[in-house]
C-alpha cells in the first residue's frame, strides 16, 4: 500500500482568504508530489507531536498545540487507537482539550474548549493523512456558540512499543 509523506505550511493569520486557497492547495500538490513506499508491519505505536493550524472565522488565527496517541499498526494497513490533545488559539484566548478514537485515518470525540472565562463541549472530527509529518482538516460541533474548523500539520514522533514496525521501501 502506497503512503505519501506530506510537507505542511502554514500561513496562518493573514488577513486574506486567498492565503486560505493558497495553504490547501500547497497541501494538495505536496501530496501528489513527494510519494513514498511504506508497508506497515504489525505495532504499537505512541506518538507524541506538535500541532500547527489556521483556525477560520472571526475568532481564528494561528493554533498551536500538542498530542499525544496511542496507536495499533495491522499488516494489512488497518490502523486504530486512542488520543488526547491540548491546543491553544492566541487571538481568540481558546484552550481546548479534547480526547478521541480514531480508526483508519479520522479521529473523533469529546472536546472541552475554553474561552473568554466561560467552559463549552463540543465534538471534534478530523479526517488526516500521513505518518510522521501530518495534515489535517478539524471540524469541532461546539454545544453553545459558534463551530470551528482547522487546517494545519501535525509534527508526529513514531515511537515503536511493541511489534515488528514500518518497512520502507521494498
Amino acid at each position: 500500500m502506497d503512503h505519501f509523506s506530506i510537507i505542511s505550511l502554514s500561513f496562518s493569520g493573514f488577513p486574506s482568504h486567498s492565503y486560505h486557497h493558497l495553504f490547501i492547495s500547497s497541501l494538495v500538490l505536496l501530496t501528489v508530489l513527494l510519494p513514498t513506499d511504506s508497508r506497515a508491519g504489525d505495532g504499537y505505536y505512541l506518538n507524541p507531536g506538535l500541532r500547527f493550524g489556521h483556525t477560520f472565522g472571526q475568532t481564528g488565527g494561528f493554533t498551536v498545540g500538542f498530542e499525544i496517541s496511542y496507536t495499533k499498526f495491522e499488516s494489512d494497513g488497518l490502523a486504530y487507537g486512542a488520543l488526547a490533545s491540548i491546543d491553544y488559539c492566541r487571538n481568540a484566548g481558546r484552550l481546548r482539550y479534547h480526547v478521541a478514537a480514531e480508526y483508519l485515518a479520522v479521529a473523533a470525540g469529546p472536546t472541552l474548549i475554553a474561552e473568554g472565562g466561560k467552559l463549552d463541549l463540543g465534538i471534534d472530527i478530523t479526517p488526516y493523512v500521513g505518518a510522521v509529518v501530518i495534515p489535517y482538516f478539524n471540524y469541532t460541533y461546539r454545544f453553545a456558540g459558534d463551530d470551528l474548523m482547522e487546517a494545519g500539520g501535525f509534527l508526529k514522533f513514531p515511537i515503536l512499543v511493541a511489534g515488528t514496525g514500518f518497512k520502507i521501501g521494498h
